[in-house]
């Protein structure tokens, strides 16, 4: 339990504070996904969690790491490059309420996809006593197609995800942090 609040309060922490004053796009080079990849800061953890499993990479089938628990196949498309997004969006939720951020710039919208492929997969735990719970720090992520049909990716401090008993631990990303950051700058009406 004291790992889970360690691992809360610094997720919070690199999630609250501003890691860089840099505007604008990072720059990418081509990952395993198939998309273009910037070196994210991975936090890693090397101790083994009883009743959890250590993850290498994505499982056979899947390109990206986020394919696991967001199997979606719309997704799996966006993912792929096979649907191309018109509009996304980022979702902020927790104790003070909910706000949500909208772009149609194509480069920010690749630019989260891209972001979202890059998300490793660090450990899978299935022992819910050692699930990490988060109150506040929801981030919704909405990719908008041209038919108006929409795509929901949820992350709790951009890292966890429970699904099917299941909780995905990925490492943090300054990468999704700095885009969210961007586009609170140069949001739009939806």
């Amino acid at each position: 339990m004291k790992k889970s609040i360690i691992m809360i309060a610094l997720a919070a922490l690199l999630v609250m504070s501003a890691c860089t004053t840099k505007k604008g796009l990072p720059e990418y080079d081509e990952n395993q996904c198939g998309t273009k990849q910037r070196n994210p800061m991975i936090i890693e953890d090397t101790t083994q969690v009883q009743n959890s499993t250590q993850v290498e990479s994505a499982e056979p089938g899947s390109a990206c790491d986020i394919e696991i628990p967001f199997d979606d196949p719309t997704f799996i498309r966006i993912m792929e490059g096979e649907i191309v997004p018109v509009k996304v969006c980022h979702g902020l939720g927790g104790e003070g309420g909910y706000t949500q951020d909208w772009s149609e710039d194509p480069e920010l919208v690749r630019a989260y996809i891209d972001a979202l492929g890059n998300l490793k997969l660090e450990e899978v735990l299935t022992d819910k006593e050692e699930f990490h719970y988060v109150a506040d720090g929801i981030n919704d992520y909405i990719f908008v197609l041209e038919d108006d049909t929409e795509v929901l990716i949820s992350l709790d401090l951009n890292a966890y995800v429970v699904k099917d008993d299941k909780q995905y631990v990925f490492g943090y990303s300054e990468e999704l942090h700095n885009l969210n950051e961007l586009i609170r700058e140069t949001e739009i009406e939806p």
